[in-house]
């Protein structure tokens, strides 16, 4: 496999915010030649708190447990964004709390729903179809097949 790795000449930082900092890096190509890469880093919590906050915020349910089923780059050749997948368990029914100018419509059905749905396209958002593949993986390592 080829070596394809970047490396950092010069780092600018751009923005220096609460939520948010942006920065521009000069790097060296594994062509030998140099390019400018523009990039985002969002500090904060883990991936499993942002996960648990998120789940409670948006759909109203609270889960005592999460497991991580995998990670994926959505955005890969200009971005370092990664999506981690959790499964959940052990769930609570609660109240959404959405922030102002937020909406979401939290619609109910069952895994294999769900997995059916995108098999047909009915689904189109990539990453919940990733986020199904990567659970349904989970759930065959976890259980064995189904």
């Amino acid at each position: 496999m080829a070596d394809l790795t970047e490396t950092q000449l010069s780092s600018e930082q751009l923005v220096d915010g609460v939520l948010l900092k942006a920065f521009r890096d000069e790097v060296r190509l594994p062509n030998d030649q140099t390019s400018v890469r523009e990039w985002i880093d969002h500090p904060g919590a883990s991936p499993e708190d942002v996960a648990r906050r998120e789940l409670e915020e948006e759909t109203g349910v609270q889960a005592g447990r999460f497991e991580h089923a995998g990670m994926a780059y959505p955005c890969i050749g200009y971005s370092s964004e990664r999506i981690h997948v959790f499964t959940a368990h052990d769930l609570e029914r609660g109240s959404q709390s959405l922030a102002e100018g937020e909406f979401v419509e939290v619609v109910e059905m069952g895994f294999d729903e769900a997995l059916r749905r995108a098999r047909q396209g009915d689904l189109k958002d990539m990453k919940t179809v990733t986020a199904l593949v990567y659970a349904a993986a989970h759930a065959n390592e976890t259980f064995g097949p189904a």
